[in-house]
């Protein structure tokens, strides 16, 4: 039932809310949005309640493409120090020369506090060509004093010979025989 009111306009009572609009109901069916992606592709509710859809589906990205976004989008990136890129075909190639191996003895210098020598346990060892450590086997022995520094002065001295006699000593001789 309905009726005018004081200011002109229709009131009803008991009345059952209006349908929707076709695009109301578009945008209800697809979550309260007007806009939103079917299989990738960007679609969007038209005044009738239709879909309309623009665009082509996203392409599988190239082998290239591929390659920039394993590496946080950029076509080239630093792996250990070295400068590599992305190619065409969505490989990784790198330019500069790789950090030489370093031979068994720097690898055994470098292990030992840069150091060819050193102490293990008291003993004095070192870094032999083959990166192996070869110990003396002897203690290292502390040099607690400081290094003499300064001058001497030579000065000739003169000292009078030796003279006088010397005592007679008496000689023993010890025969060894030997009974059969």
């Amino acid at each position: 039932m309905c009726g005018c009111i004081q200011d002109g306009s229709v009131q009803c009572t008991g009345a059952v809310p209006p349908t929707p609009s076709p695009y109301e109901k578009c945008v209800q069916d697809h979550d309260g949005k007007s806009t939103f992606k079917i299989n990738g592709i960007m679609c969007g509710c038209i005044q009738d309640g239709s879909v309309q859809c623009t665009g082509a589906v996203p392409p599988t990205p190239s082998p290239f493409d591929k390659c920039v976004q394993d590496h946080d989008g950029k076509s080239t990136f630093k792996i250990n120090g070295i400068m590599c890129g992305c190619i065409q075909d969505g490989s990784v190639q790198c330019t500069g020369a790789v950090p030489p191996t370093p031979s068994p003895f720097d690898k055994c210098v470098k292990d030992h506090d840069g150091k060819s020598t050193f102490e293990i346990n008291g003993i004095m060892c070192g870094c032999i060509q083959d990166g192996s450590v070869q110990c003396t086997g002897v203690p290292v022995t502390p040099t607690t004093k400081p290094p003499l520094t300064g001058t001497l002065p030579l000065t000739p001295t003169t000292k009078p010979p030796l003279t006088g006699t010397l005592p007679q000593t008496s000689t023993t001789t010890v025969q060894k025989t030997t009974t059969l």
